[in-house]
């Protein structure tokens, strides 16, 4: 099962999903640096600083839904839809072992993808 766990893996984050979740990620950090008003002046953000915090949370989270929902149709779409291996998988091993493996790599994909959107988004709201 863990080899089934590896192939599912290695072809989910292929090549192809590695430009699209870097691409992902180099647009989230422009997005959060914009909505974290870091072009405004100092006395600006220090007087109203907790309307500014209280936007910027708001607008990352609505982002963070927004884009956290497209990749995991991204994942599912490359997982499921355009997969060409399955039938060699089918040959030797078993239909609901190869649906669990591939739903639990899903699960541990996207949570690995919503755990690093969501550090970025605390990170750059740090700053």
């Amino acid at each position: 099962m863990i080899s089934m766990f590896k192939l599912h893996f290695y072809y989910l984050f292929s090549w192809k999903a590695m430009y699209f979740f870097t691409i992902l990620m180099v647009i989230s950090v422009v997005c959060f640096l914009i909505f974290s008003r870091f072009y405004l002046d100092y006395d600006l953000l220090d007087f109203n600083g907790q309307y500014y915090q209280e936007e910027y949370y708001f607008e990352s989270i609505n982002y963070l839904k927004i884009v956290i929902v497209l990749t995991n149709l991204f994942l599912v779409i490359n997982s499921f839809v355009l997969n060409k291996y399955d039938v060699f998988l089918l040959i030797r091993r078993s239909e609901k072992q190869v649906i669990i493996s591939k739903t639990i790599t899903l699960l541990m994909g996207s949570a690995v993808v919503s755990l690093f959107l969501y550090l970025l988004f605390l990170i750059t709201g740090l700053f």
